[in-house]
């Protein structure tokens, strides 16, 4: 039996089938997962790492009903289970989750097309790697659309399946059905294609007369129809069912109070989205700001570009060799037909709500066409079809158009690690200067500080830094970019509530900690307070809230919980900015020798201050333990740093004037302030 075993497996014939999963695989993980282990938490991310972490079962639930996606808690119970908080689980998950995904696409453009090997390949590898998505990175919010994703084209394999084999026919509908159930009870995103299952239908039925094949067509698609009738009921009627809902579908209503105007609004979204879907992130991934050849990665991401583009180009040559007409694709109109129906049906429930792609916030938009990229494979494939049929020329430029989107999805990962890792900069110095933070405290900046966040995401990360004290709805931290979210009167001493999702904070004028954080300037984070108005440049929202900042609501505390550190990593090394932090807690508690100590031990490490302001406790510490010659000495060395701040120095010295009336200190005082001018 071995020996015939043996024999068999010697006379199987590998066809180019068998290696499309593995490089569909390297693909994947080149693009989305070279860099995951560098990646955290963005944006949406936080919300649902936030519920689940603070409030669990219940919290993921009310978060996702105010979401209008009350089913899709059932789907993130177990991911949750399964990938916990660290955010390197996450994004294996979600890597993995897009592969298969793009597996079983490939496994569906087999179904329609079973001869064509190449041209399903090339289906399969522009479905993996379109750039159009560019939000991969959000590890935790977009599983559900993958996983829904997955659903719904396992769902149309199964209803392929069941029109193939006649005997298997109602076990298959039945559980392509329950699938198409599932997907469209998680969230929304795919119900328009759920109108492509009809072309699906009509390519995989075997050839007969129109009318045969259009009745035929039909009666296959209907009970998928009924479902999706009822779905649509459903949704319409969601805001009477729960009382609320997120994506009401306001076209709809347009089009019996405004059809004109509604219609060309539509007609407007579906020209710029197609353009923007179809043109735009391949400009985006080639701009001439990417290429800045000073970083290493740069040329690592080319290379990576080049080398892909030359595997796919050398893989798919070799499946020319004993290729028969068969197999070879010639209909090039009508995939370009498709992919067209397609990506229009993809964006369906975009437009019904009223949104669009083009016209929404660019950083996040590109979620809009998640549904679009199967129909924006086969339109791109079908292009260069159609263009070059030469076959070396065609294997050319579709084999350079996927090294040009592994560049793209590498440049993306490489521009969210750099988000991340500022994030973590953030955490770990609001941890060390504010160890222990009063509950109820608002946290202000002047404007947005994290690259890929916002206003609430980075509210709930703060919130994940310490232990929660307040029972939900209630959240213990709030952060705000600028004012845009407290009205007027808030500055002129009344309290205001901001509501987010199924969270409320409750924000008094008296419980703020204004801030400014700009590391790229070579700055830590600095607790802003009334006496720094003398700083020059800054904006008229950090001069606003820095009016009414209050520092005390930081403290030292006697047992200090560090941030989880399966959320946040373990604590980074000990560099100037843990000193300066540290320091400036000290001073504010007035622990002069605790500050002079610390000083030490960073000159100790041959770290110090890039900027004036970052002296300031060290300078305090000095002067009130009076050691006024180093105070001095000090002060004359902030002023030559960034920002040249002697209006602020000669304040803080103004201040020891009025503090040590001594003769010796009034004399090094009096040296001091005309040094620094400050009677001109």
């Amino acid at each position: 039996m071995l020996k015939k075993l043996v024999l068999t497996v010697q006379n199987l014939k590998p066809t180019f089938s068998w290696a499309i999963p593995a490089i569909l695989f390297a693909a994947c993980f080149f693009s989305h997962g070279i860099l995951l282990s560098s990646l955290g938490y963005f944006q949406d991310d936080w919300h649902h790492v936030y519920y689940a972490y603070h409030e669990g079962a219940d919290g993921l639930k009310n978060f996702f009903f105010t979401d209008s996606r009350p089913f899709a808690y059932f789907i993130y119970k177990y991911l949750f289970s399964f990938s916990g908080f660290t955010p390197e689980h996450w994004h294996w998950s979600l890597m993995i989750l897009r592969f298969l995904t793009s597996l079983v696409a490939w496994l569906l453009f087999r179904q329609i097309w079973p001869q064509k090997e190449e041209f399903t390949g090339w289906l399969a590898l522009f479905f993996a790697l379109h750039p159009v998505f560019t939000l991969q990175p959000l590890a935790v919010a977009y599983s559900l659309h993958w996983v829904s994703y997955l659903v719904l084209i396992s769902s149309f394999i199964l209803m392929a399946l069941a029109i193939k084999k006649k005997q298997q026919f109602w076990p298959l509908t039945i559980s392509a059905i329950t699938l198409q159930v599932f997907h469209l009870l998680m969230m929304e995103y795919y119900a328009g294609l759920e109108i492509f299952r009809v072309l699906i239908i009509w390519m995989i039925l075997p050839e007969s007369s129109w009318h045969k094949k259009i009745k035929k067509t039909f009666l296959t698609w209907l009970p998928y129809l009924l479902i999706l009738g009822l779905y649509a009921a459903y949704r319409l009627s969601y805001n009477k069912i729960f009382g609320y809902d997120r994506f009401e579908t306001v076209v709809l209503t347009g089009l019996f109070t405004s059809p004109i105007q509604t219609l060309s609004t539509l007609l407007e979204s579906l020209i710029q989205d197609l353009i923007f879907i179809m043109v735009s992130p391949w400009y985006s991934a080639i701009s001439p700001s990417v290429f800045d050849l000073e970083r290493l990665s740069t040329w690592a991401m080319m290379m990576g570009g080049i080398l892909f583009a030359g595997i796919f180009y050398f893989a798919f040559s070799q499946t020319r060799k004993g290729m028969t007409q068969e197999q070879e694709y010639r209909h090039p109109i009508l995939v370009i037909f498709y992919g067209f129906v397609s990506l229009t049906l993809g964006m369906l429930p975009t437009w019904a709500i009223g949104f669009s792609m083009f016209t929404k916030n660019p950083l996040w938009s590109s979620r809009f066409a998640l549904p679009a990229i199967l129909g924006a494979s086969l339109f791109t494939v079908g292009l260069v079809y159609f263009f070059f049929q030469e076959v070396r020329r065609r294997t050319f430029i579709l084999s350079l158009l996927l090294g040009v989107a592994v560049f793209s999805h590498i440049q993306i990962a490489r521009d969210f690690n750099l988000s991340w890792e500022k994030q973590l900069r953030l955490y770990w110095q609001l941890h060390w200067r504010a160890p222990s933070l009063e509950p109820g405290t608002l946290i202000a900046a002047d404007s947005e500080i994290l690259p890929y966040m916002g206003d609430s995401p980075t509210a709930y990360a703060i919130n994940l830094i310490y232990p929660k004290t307040y029972i939900s709805p209630q959240t213990d931290y709030w952060f705000s970019p600028g004012s845009k979210d407290v009205p007027d009167s808030f500055f002129k001493g009344q309290p205001t509530e901001i509501s987010k999702y199924s969270s409320v904070f409750s924000a008094s004028p008296k419980k703020v900690i204004a801030i400014i954080f700009e590391p790229e300037q070579g700055q830590c984070l600095w607790f802003l307070r009334p006496s720094y108005r003398e700083i020059r440049f800054l904006s008229d929202e950090a001069y606003r809230w820095m009016a009414i900042s209050n520092l005390s609501l930081a403290k030292e505390s006697p047992v200090t919980l560090p941030p989880p550190a399966s959320i946040f990593g373990y604590e980074p090394a000990h560099t100037w900015c843990y000193y300066y932090q540290k320091a400036d807690l000290a001073a504010h508690e007035q622990n002069w020798e605790r500050v002079l100590l610390l000083w030490d031990e960073a000159k100790e490490q041959n770290y110090g201050p890039a900027n004036g302001v970052e002296m300031l406790p060290f300078i305090e510490a000095y002067a009130h333990l009076s050691n006024w010659n180093q105070a001095q000495k000090l002060t004359f060395q902030a002023n030559t740093l960034p920002p040249r701040m002697s209006s602020l120095l000669c304040t803080v010295w103004q201040s020891f004037e009025q503090t040590y009336p001594d003769k010796s200190a009034q004399n090094i005082i009096s040296e001091t302030q005309a040094k620094l001018k400050c009677q001109q």
